[in-house]
């Protein structure tokens, strides 16, 4: 097995098999498997073989997208503790993500503080830990509660809340069952049929039955040398659990539009940080209580105006704590009310204004920015080994005295991508957290590189997924089928020397036996240009065309006609072969000239297809293709 310390090693190898280990086949099961490949073609390599994986997402949506009426489970909710690992059904979907009917969850086990009760908080490291006040409102679903303290109002998460003179609950819904709003990464789907935590499901088998009865010799299907399912507490290497959702995010991150889609965060969106570790950077004047800092500089002195001295006065003391500890009397102190270039003077210490892990030296002011009058620039020396002296404009730095790191507490708060000004680096965004609770109003804004952001709630969300024991995920040790049609975005199939019309024989194959899948009442389910692959030879003459991702294969009683998946197989069918034909290209004229008619013949053939009733018999669909394959032919 790959060991999980051997991380550079699971990257590279994670959907790979080689004869010493396949993710999550035991050991003994090995060498059998390594037969049947070789029995297969003697003559396959390492990189010929493939580990499949239904990780039970959609990829070609939302991790965390789920249908009204769906059952699913809440995990890892650390605001309302009640939820998890309970279940629910979806009711509809909401702003902040889905809304959920809970079953066993009442509305007295989220809110837990009534109206009117005197309670005191309780939150160690929290400035108002031991604090006691008066409760406003019940508990809401949010799992936040109003609290007046000290003539000051307070949005408190009632988990931080004990009630130390408990007021009976007003609302008639209290004791109700629950109905709440939760965040699409702490949802999960129900357990699905044959999930109960290990040993082999007949979902496998079928399918394998199902594709003998119209590919039998794996024509256009990859050959399976084995199927193995597990539950994510049977499979217990978590190395290769991270290079899964590794594999996953490197994906993504490729292929954003086209892979898992619904995963990229956009501006105007709203985040719940519901992961560990989240960091930002933040200017003082962008926190949400930057008028409780008291920043100060000192005017008393032509020469310490022109350091600009800053300082910040301390509760503790009563006196100024300074940027750079003076030896001198101050007498003039104006408050600084707002972020000013000016405080950048050469000499000082600066950050990057939206990336605090970025501190160097001012080395020079350079002035206006002879294209752009209105952009100021400067020299700064980063502290990088070696060190690096780069141009910067001025509005992208500011005084180190003046920036924090933000890290943020885990399901505590929630922020909004704010739109952000022309002059900010496009990687970076700046996200306000004011409005929705007491944190989120000490946070005020901070920013994030955007990719880091996108990528950890991706990984966050992968994660959750599989924090259920009996999650089940199932592997397939396949052939290698070549590449999907999908992946031909730049690349070209060259059919030269009389193999332009093996190209046409494989495409008549593959649509001969998609005829006979449906002949049988069997569709595909998921056909589109990315599940459906092309190989072609070393010599570039020979290609084969197969189906791929069978996992939601079905068949359906024959004679059934109130189905819509014989027309969608086939709409999609004729639009990956329309694709396929644009990246193919010959250097004879002749070629050429039959690859045009061959082209126009499809897109009269696609016409012809979308004319066809929506839910069309299978025997109609059948004959369909049977006719496009002796065309092709």
């Amino acid at each position: 097995m790959f060991p999980d310390e051997d991380q550079e090693r699971m990257k590279a190898g994670a959907y790979k098999c080689c004869f010493m280990g396949v993710l999550c086949v035991a050991m003994d099961a090995l060498p059998q498997m390594k037969h049947d490949i070789h029995q297969h073609n003697p003559n396959l390599t390492t990189h010929d073989i493939v580990t499949c994986m239904d990780f039970g997402i959609f990829h070609h949506a939302c991790v965390s997208e789920f249908r009204v009426g769906a059952s699913v489970f809440v995990v890892n909710d650390l605001l309302r503790p009640s939820l998890n690992g309970k279940g629910g059904v979806v009711k509809r979907h909401s702003e902040d993500g889905v809304l959920v009917v809970m079953d066993m969850v009442y509305a007295k086990d989220i809110g837990r503080v009534t109206r009117g009760s005197v309670v005191e908080v309780r939150q160690r490291n929290d400035v108002l830990d031991g604090r006691q006040g008066i409760a406003l409102d019940d508990g809401d679903m949010r799992g936040l509660c109003r609290v007046k303290i000290d003539s000051i109002v307070y949005t408190i998460p009632c988990i931080w809340l004990a009630s130390v003179v408990t007021e009976p609950p007003h609302s008639t819904v209290w004791g109700r069952q629950a109905i709440v709003s939760v965040m699409p990464e702490q949802v999960v789907p129900a357990r699905r049929g044959g999930e109960s935590g290990g040993g082999a499901s007949s979902v496998c088998a079928d399918i394998g039955s199902m594709v003998a009865k119209f590919d039998e010799k794996s024509e256009v299907t990859a050959k399976v040398f084995c199927t193995a399912e597990a539950s994510m507490e049977a499979w217990q290497q978590p190395g290769q659990k991270n290079a899964v959702v590794d594999c996953m995010c490197e994906r993504h991150r490729r292929c954003t539009s086209e892979y898992l889609h619904g995963e990229t965060i956009c501006y105007g969106d709203t985040v719940h940080f519901t992961w560990d570790g989240c960091t930002g950077t933040q200017s003082v004047f962008e926190c949400g209580r930057a008028n409780e800092l008291f920043y100060y500089v000192d005017n008393s002195t032509a020469a310490i105006r022109a350091e600009a001295r800053i300082g910040r006065f301390s509760r503790e003391t009563g006196s100024i704590e300074w940027e750079f500890a003076p030896v001198h009397r101050w007498s003039a102190t104006p408050r600084i009310m707002q972020r000013d270039e000016g405080l950048l003077v050469v000499g000082s210490s600066v950050t990057h204004r939206h990336d605090g892990t970025r501190t160097g030296t001012l080395q020079r002011m350079l002035g206006a920015c002879p294209r752009q009058p209105a952009k100021k620039t400067c020299l700064v020396e980063w502290k990088t080994q070696p060190a690096v002296v780069t141009e910067e404009e001025t509005a992208n730095l500011e005084r180190s005295f003046l920036m924090q790191q933000v890290l943020l507490p885990a399901s505590l708060v929630v922020g909004k991508i704010a739109q952000t000004p022309p002059d900010c680096a496009s990687n970076f965004v700046l996200v306000d957290f004011k409005g929705h609770s007491e944190i989120g109003d000490r946070i005020g804004e901070a920013w994030f590189d955007l990719k880091q952001l996108d990528d950890s709630r991706l990984r966050h969300r992968l994660h959750s997924f599989m924090l259920c024991a009996w999650r089940v995920v199932r592997f397939t040790v396949q052939e290698r089928t070549g590449i999907s049609i999908s992946s031909l975005t730049r690349s070209k199939l060259t059919a030269n020397d009389g193999a332009l019309y093996n190209f046409f024989a494989a495409v008549s194959t593959f649509c001969h036996r998609a005829s006979r899948m449906h002949a049988n009442n069997i569709t595909h389910g998921d056909i589109n240009d990315g599940n459906i692959t092309i190989a072609q030879t070393s010599d570039k003459q020979h290609f084969s065309l197969k189906m791929i991702d069978l996992d939601n294969m079905k068949e359906h009683p024959p004679g059934k006609v109130d189905i819509r998946e014989y027309q969608n197989d086939l709409t999609c069918i004729m639009q990956t072969l329309l694709k396929l034909t644009q990246h193919v290209q010959c250097d004879d004229g002749d070629d050429r000239i039959q690859l045009h008619n061959f082209t126009n013949m499809l897109h009269a053939k696609s016409r012809e297809a979308r004319h066809m009733p929506v839910c069309s018999p299978s025997a109609e669909t059948a004959g369909f293709l049977s006719t496009l394959a002796e065309i092709c032919g």
